[in-house]
């Protein structure tokens, strides 16, 4: 195959994994999936983003109760949160989730999206994980080695 060619079926295999095995993500690969995304571009260079990896369980189990669509992050392995500087990035925030996703599904690890936590004074979890100012909305990506499921054609 050519480069072309692998590069698109990447872009075409990606998808949303709601399956995970027990085995962990390792170092190496988190890195890389985080160095894609550091070298994502933006909006004038803005750079309006901040990634946050998340591996301690009491974090994960804390971030799992942030909404009715969360409730998966208590298993995680990992989580990554996208946290934007303030709500009007859409575009930027767009092409840095992308961007992780690539570079995650170029390793095997699969991811599934959790609800956003917009940001509130009262917000508890948002608190567990922002220990810096930003003033946008967090984005949860539960991140794990995707378990191969046979598929009935």
């Amino acid at each position: 195959m050519t480069e072309a060619r692998d590069a698109i079926q990447l872009l075409r295999g990606m998808r949303a994994v709601r399956r995970f095995s027990d085995e962990p993500i390792p170092d190496s690969v988190l890195r890389d999936i985080l160095e894609a995304g550091r070298w994502t571009g933006s909006s004038k260079n803005t750079q309006p983003s901040h990634l946050i990896a998340v591996r301690e369980r009491q974090t994960l189990e804390t971030l799992a109760g942030c909404g009715p669509f969360a409730g998966h992050l208590a298993g995680a392995k990992a989580a990554i949160a996208l946290v934007m500087d303030s709500g009007g990035q859409q575009f930027d925030e767009g092409r840095l989730a992308q961007n992780l996703m690539l570079a995650a599904s170029a390793h095997g690890v699969g991811l599934a999206l959790a609800r956003p936590i917009r940001r509130t004074t009262q917000n508890a979890r948002w608190q567990a994980l922002v220990c810096h100012t930003a003033n946008g909305c967090i984005r949860l990506f539960r991140w794990g080695i995707r378990r191969i499921t046979r598929r009935c054609v």
